[in-house]
């Protein structure tokens, strides 16, 4: 018997209906929820069905780790994923389990051989599937498909290459209190430029909604926007995630569970605008949907932004495309922070947030030296960044997994911290190179941005430690480490490098329903 497990994305309208948005095959699945799945029934349509062998078919990257994990090497968080617990189960049973893993963007799977006892389960793509090619991989023929349900929202598509599936349900003015959005443009097959997609729009006139409906390209289709405040967890606006099994030759369905999937963003942290045409302003969208950006960006090891120049080793001052590799730059030697930072079997001897010691020390006993470039990269992103305000009036923006050297307000220790972990009143700790001492600023506030720009990734050896100029006025710069190979945002990501019970904007784990 062959199963594929569904993930259905639903909002609730405002009069507390809900509204499918879409459905996926090769769904990625958060281990902090599979315990709260029902392996009840799992476990009981195996017994039904007399199943003595489950093959189980995933791509890379469909299990995302628990977001509670403190770091990599955490052996005490749970961390179960649907592979590990199916297998569990069939260990009760006495039956065999066998997973197959394919690389991410294949658009095949194995073949394994069906049998009465057998069954063939699978989260991975299947492009010869009639539910992953025709509805899950086309978003318009799946709304057509849940066109007349109530349940579906009104949905817009004009084409002149498919005209078969041309459909206009949007021939009412779609209404929405306040700056809520009422319409939303996506692409009619998957998407992962979600800087661009999906736009919102807030139409005022049934004028103004042709003009849009004329608007849009043979790719694209445009459905209403419903939302309800039950939508909202902790001020982020949430998208219901359900998980589904369909099995055997009839697409019976055992009903798993469902999550709630966030915004990055709270949905009041800054005023929701439109430009003229009723298109929201794109530093805007992020507080409205639930992925933004491309995460491989925000997972890049950011250091310096164009404008911002970093020490050299005499001393003087080059901005990031003024270095080569090979460059000598002048760094920090802090008694606390081992020069080899990786000990025997790979095991850490220095952990951002972990290994610490005091001002007073780091002040009469830091070293000046010079570390070497390994290798230095540039890019342009459009991303959420932290902007953090200190009271010497220094500003500064950053990516979530920035490592600066910071004092704890609480215990006085200093340490190389997060950006994401900051708290109002820590303190970042400046090399002041004019007097070649150290010294220190509190943080007065942190707030989310949104940034376009060029950045560039640097990694120096032997000593991980760099600096980049903070103000030139202060003559001081920033103690910065190494960025650590982390990807950022717990509640998409696999994050195993984030303090995030004590993250700035997420407060920490997946909230769950």
């Amino acid at each position: 018997m062959k199963a594929l497990i569904l993930g259905t994305d639903f909002l609730k309208d405002v009069n507390g209906v809900l509204r499918i948005i879409e459905t996926n095959t090769n769904i990625d699945t958060h281990n902090d929820i599979t315990p709260g799945l029902d392996w009840v029934a799992f476990k009981q349509l195996l017994v039904d069905n007399s199943i003595t062998k489950l093959h189980f078919i995933s791509t890379e990257g469909n299990f995302i780790k628990a977001s509670a994990k403190l770091n990599k090497f955490d052996t005490l968080t749970p961390n179960v994923s649907l592979k590990d617990k199916m297998n569990e189960i069939m260990v009760e049973l006495s039956g065999s389990f066998t997973h197959y893993g394919v690389p991410k963007h294949s658009v095949t799977v194995p073949f394994i051989e069906d049998a009465d006892d057998v069954l063939i389960i699978r989260t991975s793509y299947d492009a010869t599937a009639v539910v992953d090619e025709t509805y899950a991989k086309d978003k318009v023929n799946f709304h057509r498909l849940i066109s007349n349900e109530t349940f579906s929202p009104g949905v817009y598509y004009n084409s002149s290459l498919d005209v078969s599936l041309n459909i206009d349900q949007l021939v009412e003015l779609h209404t929405t209190d306040t700056n809520i959005p009422n319409y939303i443009v996506k692409t009619r097959y998957p998407n992962t430029s979600y800087s661009d997609y999906p736009r919102m729009y807030k139409i005022t006139s049934l004028e103004n909604l042709q003009l849009l409906k004329d608007s849009l390209l043979d790719e694209e289709y445009m459905e209403e926007y419903h939302t309800n405040s039950e939508n909202f967890v902790n001020d982020k606006i949430g998208v219901i995630r359900s998980l589904d099994i369909l099995y055997g030759g009839n697409l019976d369905c055992l009903h798993m569970g469902s999550y709630i999937m966030t915004s990055n963003v709270k949905n009041n942290q800054w005023e929701t605008t439109y430009d003229s045409n009723g298109k929201m302003e794109n530093n805007c969208r992020p507080m409205w949907i639930t992925k933004f950006s491309s995460f491989d960006d925000l997972a890049k090891k950011y250091i310096l932004d164009d404008d911002t120049s970093i020490i050299c080793a005499d001393g003087t001052l080059k901005f990031p495309n003024e270095l080569l590799a090979t460059d000598s730059l002048k760094n920090i030697g802090l008694s606390w922070v081992p020069e080899n930072e990786i000990g025997a079997d790979n095991i850490p001897l220095f952990l951002e947030g972990i290994n610490s010691g005091s001002f007073a020390t780091d002040l009469t006993e830091f070293t000046v030296g010079t570390s070497t470039i390994q290798d230095i990269q540039q890019f342009n992103v459009n991303i959420l960044m932290i902007k953090v305000t200190l009271e010497n009036g220094v500003t500064y923006e950053d990516v979530p997994n920035s490592s600066m050297l910071i004092e704890r307000f609480d215990t006085l220790t200093t340490t190389f911290q997060y950006t994401n972990a900051f708290r109002l009143n820590d303190s970042v700790v400046f090399f002041d190179y004019v007097n070649n001492t150290l010294t220190k600023s509190k943080i007065t506030n942190l707030e989310v941005v949104i940034v376009n720009r060029n950045i560039y990734s640097l990694d120096v050896e032997t000593n991980d430690i760099f600096l980049p100029l903070a103000d030139s006025t202060l003559g001081i710069s920033f103690i910065q480490h190494n960025a650590s190979d982390c990807q950022p945002w717990c509640q998409i990501s696999d994050c195993t490098w984030m303090a995030c019970d004590a993250c700035a904007f997420c407060g920490g784990g997946l909230p769950k329903i």
